[in-house]
């Protein structure tokens, strides 16, 4: 899209306004307006500390997702939605074959009633045959222990965005009442922390460089925890958290109350700097 983007502002002779969210692979001037995540932010710091402030250029703390919190669903059990990333994230995270196996055996371990596993439309190829073999296979076969009371989980549903006839993203998410996303996956973080889920991010315990700052950031405002279900390894040396329950999702710790992110007040925001920046650049 940016060669595109640059090629109609240089033939309008520049009386067109050019918008790019993210980090434009160009020299950073040469776009009207960008529109940057505070990870975008922290990229920029590392080359140098001048970069991250730009005069073109907005940021917010969560990519731009436009939604608004929901009603949360209600149920005996908890219904889970696992987001599977592209595999890589370049700030800091490569998702790895173990990163399903982790998955798996943290869920297995909570009463799920339905699980519904999301794809992204553009995995590395090995990791969706992994998925099918490492998750879906092994939830779907999973043994029925007799002295449990817990069910298995019958309701397994994989919703690949490489196919085409799939719901919204946003109505998949508004159907769990916990969202597990792998840390390369920030745009449906993003999504779903600004419909008022409560996020989980698998695979946050290996992120590194800015990614890890980045989600320590989102950690201390109370958007995101680590997935790390009651059962596993240490949990149970915790006490009950300040709300009088252990997060089964994630109970490394003890959690403050989950913090809220107004997703339509970054877009009111990003409005009024691009009619800003338009009034500036022709003025």
């Amino acid at each position: 899209a940016l060669p595109g983007l640059l090629e109609i502002r240089k033939r309008t002779d520049g009386r067109t306004m050019t918008v790019y969210l993210g980090l434009p692979d160009t020299k950073l001037s040469n776009v009207d307006a960008l529109l940057l995540t505070r990870l975008d932010q922290m990229k920029l710091r590392s080359i140098g500390p001048g970069r991250a402030n730009l005069d073109n250029a907005i940021s917010t703390l969560l990519p731009i997702s436009g939604l608004s919190p929901i009603t949360p669903v209600s149920a005996p059990d908890p219904s889970v939605v696992i987001c599977i990333g592209t595999g890589f994230e370049p700030s800091g995270f490569r998702l790895l074959t173990t990163d399903y196996d982790r998955i798996v055996d943290g869920i297995l371990h909570l009463p799920l009633s339905r699980i519904r596993i999301v794809m992204d439309p553009e995995p590395n190829r090995g990791m969706r045959t992994a998925l099918e073999s490492r998750v879906v296979k092994r939830i779907r076969e999973q043994p029925v222990d007799p002295n449990s009371t817990k069910k298995p989980v019958t309701d397994v549903e994989v919703i690949d965005y490489a196919v085409g006839g799939q719901p919204p993203l946003a109505e998949v998410l508004a159907s769990a009442t916990h969202v597990i996303a792998t840390a390369d996956n920030i745009p449906v973080i993003s999504m779903a922390v600004s419909m008022g889920l409560p996020v989980y991010i698998a695979g946050m315990e290996r992120v590194s460089n800015e990614l890890r700052s980045y989600y320590h950031m989102l950690d201390g405002r109370n958007l995101v925890r680590r997935f790390y279900p009651q059962n596993s390894r240490y949990s149970y040396m915790l006490a009950p958290d300040i709300t009088g329950n252990i997060d089964e999702f994630s109970a490394i710790r003890d959690h403050d109350p989950w913090g809220t992110y107004d997703a339509q007040q970054d877009l009111s925001d990003v409005a009024e700097f691009i009619k800003e920046r338009y009034i500036e650049i022709n003025s």
